[in-house]
């Protein structure tokens, strides 16, 4: 049989010459002084030029401090303001990023961390006791970088990154920029402990860029999308870039909280509107049969995305019903394959996963 027998392919996809941080970049600046980010919790909101300006001082410092292209650093947090900060300085770099859940316990965290031995790593407070745990075991990791400006724990406060000023960009050169590994995700460790998907600059950027094709993805800039996937997970980081390349706000959960949700999504529906939800299956459940619900006015939400799980067409539907949203989609993908692998592209069809996305081929049987 052929390697190219019973090979179905997307459409054609065209990828610019030019890094995935140099995109981002132009990206970022070309939004200015929009809204990019609000704390759903405290109403703290950060513009996109202060996300640029502070996430080039934390590449200036990390670059400062001897991490050139193909070095590693790891980000352990909930949603939070400062997450992308390490991340798209890593981007502006060329270095790896590992992205690191907050829920793992001790013995998690010390794997995860020796699948790539960062040298440096960011983590939010609230995962400030689990990182001491194992700090004196990864002796790899050589400086410790807690969010805000609290020293009482010991370790380098995130504020401290924030005055570095600029880096220069070397000349693109996209051939050695392709095989540049921009993350590494921890896959959900159903058969033992997580292992590290190797996500290449290459791959990234064309997950961002098919979004764009005929009709799937079409992110209206004046709406807002409530950020509650988590961003360790490859749904939550790419819906974030998304974001950061379109030009949405969004309204950033540390973790879901029901009343919160609810309350997000009627608070900011007066003042740009919560048209846009990125959930998961049991998320879509809750919206489906809870009371909670009745109680909150919902009527701005105009789209759902549904992945990292399968919905079933029953539940689908029941919130179409619910909520009156006219366009719920749900794709397949996996963190090897950097989220998606099929798409809707625009149609509704219940329980369908869609096509195959741009740029990607698949071999059946």
């Amino acid at each position: 049989m052929s390697e190219q027998e019973h090979v179905v392919s997307g459409s054609d996809l065209y990828l610019p010459t030019i890094s995935l941080g140099r995109f981002l970049r132009h990206k970022l600046q070309s939004h200015g002084n929009k809204i990019c980010q609000i704390n759903a919790v405290t109403g703290e909101s950060v513009t996109f030029s202060e996300v640029l300006k502070k996430s080039l001082s934390v590449a200036a410092n990390l670059r400062r401090r001897g991490l050139w292209p193909r070095d590693r650093l790891a980000v352990m947090s909930e949603n939070h303001l400062d997450f992308f900060l390490p991340v798209l300085g890593s981007y502006f770099l060329g270095v790896a990023c590992a992205n690191i859940s907050p829920a793992y316990t001790p013995r998690e965290l010390l794997h995860a961390l020796n699948i790539t031995q960062p040298p440096v790593l960011f983590c939010s407070p609230a995962c400030v006791p689990t990182v001491k745990k194992v700090a004196k075991q990864a002796t790899f990791v050589k400086l410790i970088v807690v969010f805000g400006e609290d020293t009482s724990h010991g370790y380098v406060p995130l504020s401290s990154f924030l005055n570095g000023g600029d880096i220069p960009f070397t000349a693109s050169n996209p051939n050695h920029e392709a095989e540049y590994i921009t993350n590494v995700l921890c896959t959900s460790g159903t058969t033992g402990l997580p292992k590290g998907a190797s996500i290449t600059d290459r791959n990234l950027f064309a997950n961002l860029l098919f979004f764009n094709e005929r009709g799937f993805g079409k992110l209206d800039p004046d709406h807002v999308m409530l950020g509650v996937v988590p961003y360790v997970h490859v749904f939550g980081l790419i819906l974030q870039l998304l974001c950061f390349s379109h030009g949405l706000t969004v309204v950033v959960m540390p973790r879901f909280q029901e009343k919160l949700f609810l309350e997000s999504i009627q608070r900011y529906k007066h003042v740009q509107q919560v048209s846009f939800l990125s959930l998961v299956p049991t998320l879509m459940v809750f919206l489906a049969k809870s009371p909670l619900v009745d109680q909150y006015d919902l009527s701005s939400l105009k789209e759902i995305w549904c992945g990292a799980a399968p919905l079933s067409p029953d539940m689908q539907a029941r919130v179409t019903a619910r909520l009156g949203v006219k366009h719920i989609q749900q794709g397949y993908g996996s963190t090897e394959l950097m989220t998606a692998l099929h798409v809707p592209l625009g149609r509704d069809k219940l329980g369908s996963t869609g096509v195959l996305a741009p740029g990607t081929h698949c071999k059946v049987g």
